[in-house]
């Protein structure tokens, strides 16, 4: 059996992160100055290449279609603050894009050929998921195909560690969706022998990404209803796109009206 690594966060009393390491600048050419975590078929790197500022950046990871690399920090933010960070695109316009997200509820999205410059987003008092994660869509590529990342200031946060959680064997999803076709509503169900980190996609038949509906979500080992609800979207053939470490399963949906 293979073991895998979890990473979760323990906030360690109340010792506040001092001013001057609230910048993640990857000029420690690593990813060990904060507690990162990286998803996808191929991770995030450090790069010399176009950095904001200093010698060194982040750089997405040379995916293929219909494919996603998310790079992933998760604090205890002290009191409301703000999160910025310096991010530069090359893609494929309207098909594929750097988002970014807070708790898997999307900020913003960049696509096409986009300069270095800096974005800041609130953030408020609690614990809170951030994710940066350059996705494709089923096909084409223009530019470096890539996303950077640079210069990010955080809020106000609290010291974590890292604790370990070993699960010893993947999981091979056999989901299935019901009911199927559809007018509007329907259900994807997923059985899980042991607990995993799940992201669910929804995509159109030429396989352009319409929404995420479950953003890099823990799943405790069972039987898991995920609801789907077409009704803003046209009648058509649809897929939903199931990643977790042990690959990527697709389901076939149809819309259509009775």
């Amino acid at each position: 059996m293979r073991t895998i690594i979890l990473i979760f966060l323990a906030v360690m009393g109340t010792a506040f992160t001092p001013p001057d390491e609230s910048i993640e600048d990857f000029e420690s050419q690593g990813f060990q100055q904060y507690s990162w975590e990286m998803t996808g078929p191929v991770f995030w790197s450090i790069t010399t290449q176009v950095p904001y500022q200093g010698g060194f950046s982040a750089v997405s990871g040379n995916i293929g279609a219909l494919q996603n690399t998310a790079i992933n920090l998760s604090l205890n933010v002290s009191e409301p603050g703000t999160i910025s960070f310096a991010r530069k695109v090359s893609s494929e316009n309207g098909f594929d894009f750097l988002r970014f997200y807070i708790d898997g509820v999307e900020q913003s999205r960049w696509s096409g050929n986009v300069s270095w410059g800096v974005v800041t987003f609130n953030v408020p008092t609690g614990t809170h998921q951030f994710s940066w994660s350059y996705q494709k869509d089923g096909s084409g590529t223009a530019g470096s195909d890539c996303a950077w990342l640079d210069h990010i200031v955080l809020p106000p946060h609290q010291i974590a560690v890292a604790t370990v959680l070993q699960i010893k064997e993947e999981n091979t999803i056999q989901p299935i969706a019901y009911p199927n076709p559809t007018p509007q509503h329907t259900n994807i169900r997923l059985h899980l022998d042991n607990p995993d980190t799940i992201q669910v996609e929804l995509t159109d038949g030429r396989g352009c990404l319409q929404q995420i509906l479950v953003l890099l979500t823990y799943f405790g080992s069972g039987t898991h209803l995920i609801p789907i609800d077409l009704g803003s979207i046209p009648d058509g053939l649809y897929y939903v796109v199931i990643r977790n470490r042990a690959g990527i399963k697709l389901l076939t949906i149809m819309k259509q009206r009775n």
